[in-house]
């Protein structure tokens, strides 16, 4: 009577040969590097095939130094035990010396695909945790690259070199760190850019130096009911909520008038969006007066302007309040 366990089975194991496995290493990927691609592509690359323990060690001896074959199979079997509840430990599982494994005995087919699947998981898990979150902080915004972009590829990299999920609390405190430390985000086609302390409160982070080192913490919700709701950013120019300065002048019934020296065409070229920003926030308005002052367009860095107001005549004719007086340490 034929023995159960040894009845043939219709699937036929095609074996991979040394010249394509090695071919496959050149695109496979570094462990140490992107152990989440290495699993996936490897993964891809041995099919719906059932390979022998032999077989399966013959492609890890090749593709895998063997300090990276231990971490392999030390992270498999510890995956195993935690998530596959059975009678066969880890080492069991996957042995060290050929079990002699048929693949026409069901049961022996059984323990091939559970060694495959911890290899996988093994090689997605054999870099320690946390180890690689510098590397995965390290990539920069492209020239032309959106802002979504930029952060969906942050988050694959949290994940790929670090193990850490980006939605978790831990995660979305790395990527604070990264936007509110490291990299001050500057989007040319919004009208209001997060800058600096705009760009802390927007993340509700705040950074506290602490013997030389800076240290960042997540605001909580009772900080927010203790912060006053005029202090956040808005996205508008402040004012302050008080009476206007008001100044006195000498000979208040002569105006102060400075006729408005040349400007050049590309100064006043780039002057314009910013008088009409200003206009538009209701920082300047339009008004018909005796006095005029000059203006002066003084270009930045970046090619763009800002406005500076000739005040030399004003100051020249102001009543000071208080009467100046000497230092005693300089008089």
């Amino acid at each position: 009577m034929a023995n159960p366990e040894q009845r043939p089975i219709g699937d036929v194991s095609v074996p991979l040969n040394t010249g394509d496995v090695r071919e496959f290493k050149k695109e496979m990927g570094r462990l140490l590097e992107d152990p989440l691609g290495v699993a996936e592509r490897l993964d891809q690359f041995l099919g719906p095939n059932i390979y022998t323990w032999v077989e399966l060690q013959s492609i890890l001896g090749i593709l895998f130094t063997m300090e990276e074959r231990e971490m392999i199979r030390h992270s498999g079997m510890r995956v195993w035990d935690r998530e596959c509840q059975g009678p066969d430990q880890g080492d069991q599982k996957w042995p060290m010396q050929d079990p002699g494994w048929n693949n026409q005995n069901e049961r022996h087919r059984q323990n091939m695909s559970d060694l495959r699947w911890m290899i996988i998981r093994g090689i997605r898990e054999a870099v320690p945790k946390g180890q690689n979150i510098r590397k995965a902080l390290s990539e920069h915004q492209g020239k032309d690259e959106p802002l979504a972009d930029w952060l969906e590829r942050l988050r694959k990299a949290l994940q790929l070199y670090s193990g850490v999920d980006p939605d978790t609390a831990a995660g979305q405190i790395e990527l604070d760190k990264k936007f509110g430390l490291n990299d001050l985000v500057l989007i040319p086609e919004a009208d209001n850019n997060l800058l600096g302390r705009d760009l802390i409160i927007a993340l509700g982070i705040k950074i506290t130096p602490c013997e030389g080192k800076l240290k960042i913490y997540s605001l909580t919700e009772e900080d927010n009911f203790e912060i006053s709701d005029t202090v956040w950013y808005t996205g508008e120019v402040g004012k302050l909520n008080i009476q206007p300065i008001s100044i006195e002048i000498q000979n208040p019934e002569i105006p102060i008038r400075v006729k408005q020296y040349p400007i050049s065409l590309e100064g006043r070229k780039g002057l314009k969006p910013v008088v009409e920003n200003s206009v538009h926030q209701g920082v300047l308005e339009s008004c018909v007066s005796p006095h005029n002052t000059p203006i002066l367009p003084v270009k930045k860095p970046d090619g763009s302007y800002r406005l500076v107001q000739d005040l030399r005549a004003v100051n020249q004719r102001t009543i000071t309040r208080f009467p100046g007086v000497a230092k005693p340490d300089t008089s």
